[in-house]
């Protein structure tokens, strides 16, 4: 495999004599770390270029890696785009503020203008006894018990939409207590609990995506542990020789860990690349329902931090997975 770097074994060939007395200090620091950098740099295009000589079964293998890594992904990308539709909803949180019975309409109206003057407030609905009368009786049915009521029970009615600042439920609240303290406000209601279920449930779908995607990183990392596996088994007699010729498990263990970091980078990549391609797929017929719909809603791909973060998970899960088969199995190997 990557072995044949273990001609550096060899002890090198003495080119000055020493002379009587001196003492041999070996190599400085910075010729021990171009050396290490070296083989590093090296097992990498190895280990890259070995990959390259089987694609059929590297590509299988980063297949199935990129189906695990797509399926959290695309899910984490669906509900982004799902709390981006959700927005346009938390603004529609309204504020009820239910004025004393008996005020007089000209203040009423009043406060309705001054209300409409606040730059907390982007829309305000004044409705009338008169007309809450008329909508009570075709949304409840009662139209004919409530003819025989001698004067007309409802009081002056103000419904209050925030602006986009106030769209979040603390926010919202605060509003509702200030505005609770207008002298002709009776009662005011914030008509919000939707909005909190809407949030729980959000929250809801975050955490199961975040236990999804823990369960298929776990699957990453036998996916990976199992191809190196296969691949140390393989090198079982060369692992043999350079153990014999004293190589260490670390030297050892190197080039198969590179062999994952390739092979959780390649699925990573082969999962944006699925994402994209399912959200290219989605893109016309959601624009289709959004101009239906009137609204100028448009899908969000992945971001570019979400797709470094996607990436750097992908290399870490295949560096730990080859790690945690490559510590287990080399142990066994010994020669003779």
């Amino acid at each position: 495999m990557v072995f044949r770097s273990s001609k550096k074994l060899q002890k090198p060939k003495r080119q000055h004599s020493v002379h009587k007395g001196a003492k041999f200090s070996g190599p400085g620091f910075k010729q021990q770390f171009l050396t290490w950098f070296r083989h590093h740099q090296s097992e990498i295009k190895r280990s890259l270029k070995e990959l390259l000589e089987s694609p059929g079964a590297t590509i299988m293998s980063m297949t199935v890696l990129a189906i695990a890594l797509a399926l959290p992904a695309g899910l984490q990308v669906a509900l982004k785009n799902s709390q981006q539709l959700s927005q346009g909803f938390d603004n529609a949180s309204r504020i009820t503020l239910y004025i004393h019975m008996g005020a007089k309409s000209a203040v009423v109206e009043t406060l309705s203008q001054q209300l409409s003057k606040r730059r907390d407030l982007s829309k305000v609905q004044l409705i009338n006894p008169e007309e809450g009368l008329k909508e009570f009786e075709q949304r409840s049915g009662f139209g004919d018990a409530l003819q025989y009521l001698g004067s007309n029970p409802l009081p002056y009615v103000i419904i209050l939409t925030p602006s986009n600042q106030y769209s979040d439920v603390n926010a919202s609240q605060k509003l509702l207590l200030e505005l609770q303290q207008l002298p002709l406000v009776d009662k005011a209601q914030l008509d919000l609990e939707w909005v909190k279920r809407l949030q729980a449930i959000m929250t809801l779908v975050q955490q199961g995506i975040d236990a999804l995607a823990l369960l298929f990183g776990v699957a990453v990392l036998l996916i990976v542990g199992n191809t190196i596996r296969l691949a140390i088994h393989s090198h079982r007699d060369e692992i043999k020789v350079v153990k014999l010729v004293g190589a260490t498990n670390g030297f050892i263990r190197r080039p198969f860990l590179y062999t994952g970091i390739w092979y959780g980078l390649g699925g990573a990549l082969l999962a944006w690349f699925m994402v994209v391609a399912a959200l290219a797929f989605l893109e016309s017929p959601v624009e289709k329902l959004s101009m239906a719909y009137g609204s100028g809603f448009q899908l969000q791909s992945m971001a570019f931090d979400e797709v470094s973060y996607l990436l750097f998970s992908g290399m870490l899960l295949g560096w730990l997975g080859a790690w945690i088969s490559v510590s287990r199995h080399i142990r066994e190997i010994e020669p003779g």
